[in-house]
């Protein structure tokens, strides 16, 4: 038996499965009760919830309502769980050796699924396994308007990648509003243990002549909510919450755990049994089929996928290696710009994008980049810098430079691409991205510019192949929020400047949703002529359900020709976009 096998009795007596590990479980609801065995009821059960796991043969077994009871002698397997399952237990013998066969009838004919070894003390004994994965989530989850929403916003990620940021960020809806219910749960099932330490076990009898067990130690029991009463009178805890957002200014240190998938992959909103959430009408279900197809990813997304890094197991120090590449020429431009520079770390894999309208102007970024990060983290000096052989990187000016402050530029082989791989990855990365977030919208395709800087950001949250946090946490030691995100291309309605608007009339006009700044200070674009402006996050209403296009009249619920931009040339040469005069 190896490691990760476990070894259970299959048992006719027990009307439940009792588990020890938790791995188990896909959504383990912590409970303290009690076990009614022929010594009396045993205090070892500490929660409950659906399992699911594997015989040593592959047959998968679903248990609705499996008990947790880590401190427990044995795992036990219910033989009311394996016929709920579709499948037959019967003995067989084989050789002079007792086997408990479980057995299925698939049109007819009965096939031999698994055989469980008849033990010394006559009992039948396997092994199960886990099932192996890597995230295991609520599959009504992502067929929800909520998820589609998001993956519209983080720049349409694959569901495992969408799921790592998710759980290495907050602001959102998913996984965290649990985590307290979780923990509020567990303290009154404490303090109810406390209060009720010598209950007594009392058996009435009911009036059909059933036996009834009102044990007072069956602890958890959650009060109901009722539907008349006055809601502004009930307790933050019976108040659901609309988005379940965790704010950092008032979450606690608990909050910031690590992501339990055991405990933290239910609803906050559904707290029941796993068989509840299985049952659905023939029209939802097809409502979720039709929905689960994205259009902007088939269209911006193609088979190869972004090389990993071929160094995983070199840790390098912050800011040791930087490696660079430049993307172009694009067609169309963008406005001014037909390229664009990609700046990577190769330890963080935090990245710099930066707009080029020609490729000798990526000279001056790099400088200024490499200035910059000498400002802003004085205690990571750069070590060396790794460039292609492109004419613009192999100037003896930069080269002296460098050599000045004690930087040593590398050049790769020529035409052999491998050498600056994480370059390139994050360059076909932000393609995957940027395409996805152009096809979403109505905008033309010279609207990349704004298209690959949002995706920079996104990606900055992105946890890394090698690491489970994102490039931004690991440079800034903080959870990154993603509550200010907006699906790119959306129409959002700012306010007016006050020397332009009147008394009675509109306070706010709309414009078109391109990125951010901060998460207090958003970018967008003016309709009719394409010039970029910034407004403050909290002053502006989003419609996610509206994509403009450029140009024609103001009224969004009408069909318009995409136009091509207008772009003013100051509005994005620069990284930090000066202050205009609106």
């Amino acid at each position: 038996m190896s490691s990760r096998e476990l070894e259970c009795l299959a048992d006719s007596g027990t009307t439940h499965t009792i588990l020890r590990h938790r791995q188990l479980f896909l959504n383990l609801t912590p409970t303290y009760s009690s076990v009614t065995t022929m010594a009396g009821p045993s205090n070892l059960v500490q929660g409950r919830g659906p399992a699911q796991f594997l015989l040593p043969n592959g047959t998968i077994i679903d248990v609705t309502h499996a008990l947790y009871a880590p401190r427990g002698n044995r795992t036990l397997l219910s033989f009311k769980d394996i016929r709920a399952n579709g499948y037959y237990a019967e003995t067989h013998d084989e050789n002079g050796k007792e086997f408990l066969c479980i057995t299925s009838n698939d049109c007819g004919r009965k096939r031999i699924l698994e055989k469980f070894m008849c033990i010394s003390s006559g009992l039948y004994s396997t092994t199960i396994r886990a099932i192996e994965s890597n995230n295991v989530i609520r599959d009504d989850l992502f067929d929800s308007d909520t998820y589609w929403l998001w993956h519209d916003r983080l720049g349409h990620p694959g569901r495992d990648l969408m799921i790592r940021i998710l759980k290495t960020s907050n602001g959102h809806p998913f996984f965290r509003a649990n985590q307290s219910m979780n923990r509020k749960a567990i303290q009154e099932d404490k303090t109810a243990m406390k209060r009720s330490k010598f209950a007594v076990v009392r058996r009435l009898s009911t009036g059909r002549g059933q036996n009834v067990d009102r044990s007072t130690n069956v602890l958890y029991r959650r009060r109901p909510v009722d539907d008349n009463a006055d809601r502004s009178n009930q307790s933050d805890e019976h108040c659901q919450p609309v988005e379940g957002i965790v704010d950092r200014s008032t979450s606690n240190r608990e909050d910031r755990r690590p992501f339990d998938p055991l405990v933290d992959r239910s609803n906050p909103d559904d707290l029941r049994s796993f068989s509840t959430m299985l049952t659905s009408s023939n029209a939802s279900d097809a409502s979720k089929v039709n929905r689960s197809f994205c259009k902007a990813c088939s269209l911006g997304k193609w088979g190869p996928r972004p090389s990993y890094a071929k160094d995983s197991k070199i840790f390098l120090p912050f800011l040791h290696r930087i490696q660079g590449d430049i993307c172009g020429p694009i067609q169309p431009s963008s406005g001014p710009f037909k390229y664009f520079m990609v700046l990577v770390d190769a330890s963080t894999r935090w990245s710099h994008v930066a707009l080029l309208s020609t490729r000798n102007a990526a000279f001056a970024k790099l400088v200024a980049q490499v200035i910059r990060l000498r400002a802003h983290y004085p205690d990571h000096p750069i070590k060396s810098i790794r460039l292609d052989n492109a004419g613009e990187f192999t100037l003896k000016t930069f080269d002296d430079y460098c050599m000045s402050i004690g930087i040593d530029v590398e050049h790769p082989v020529p035409h052999v691409h491998t050498q600056n791989d994480l370059a390139e990855a994050a360059i076909k990365r932000l393609q995957m991205v940027t395409r996805t977030l152009v096809m979403r919208t109505n905008l033309p395709l010279s609207s990349w510019g704004h298209a690959v800087l949002h995706a920079a950001m996104l990606i900055r949250l992105r946890p890394i192949a090698t690491q489970t946090f994102s490039a931004q946490q690991l440079v800034t030691g903080y959870e990154p929020s993603i509550s200010h995100l907006r699906i790119f291309g959306c129409a959002v309605y700012v306010p007016i400047t006050p020397p332009q608007r009147t008394k009675m009339g509109p306070q706010r006009r709309m414009g078109i949703y391109v990125g951010f700044e901060s998460p207090i200070i958003i970018r967008y674009v003016e309709p009719l002529t394409g010039d970029l402006f910034t407004a403050r996050f909290a002053d502006c209403h989003f419609d996610e359900t509206i994509f403009p296009s450029l140009g024609g009249d103001k009224n969004v619920n009408t069909q318009q020709e995409r136009r091509e931009l207008s772009w003013l040339v100051p509005t994005l040469c620069l990284i930090t976009i000066p202050p205009t005069a609106q």
